[in-house]
């Protein structure tokens, strides 16, 4: 999902800007993953936690990767709420 179809930029402080810029800056523009280029800042746990503790940087592609697998998680989390089963891909079974 990209910004322009996203309310997350609202959940964000007034100056996430500049704690953004504080972010990379301090880490070097380094992804704290992989150590390529990062431009992304990334909550590490709670997204609601603007602290500098909890926030890295991290290049597009870790961020993605990242940003995948705890949605993923999220989905098998709410699945029984939801009163579904989720089942591995058909080409993953073994």
């Amino acid at each position: 999902m990209s910004w322009s179809n996203s309310v997350r930029r609202s959940e964000l402080p007034s100056n996430w800007d500049q704690i953004r810029k504080e972010v990379l800056e301090d880490e070097d523009y380094s992804c704290r993953r992989c150590g390529a280029y990062a431009n992304q800042v990334d909550h590490i746990g709670d997204r609601f936690d603007h602290s500098r503790d909890n926030l890295q940087a991290l290049c597009a592609r870790c961020h993605g990767k990242k940003t995948a697998r705890e949605g993923k998680m999220a989905r098998y989390r709410l699945a029984p709420i939801r009163g579904k089963r989720f089942e591995p891909h058909p080409g993953m079974k073994p």
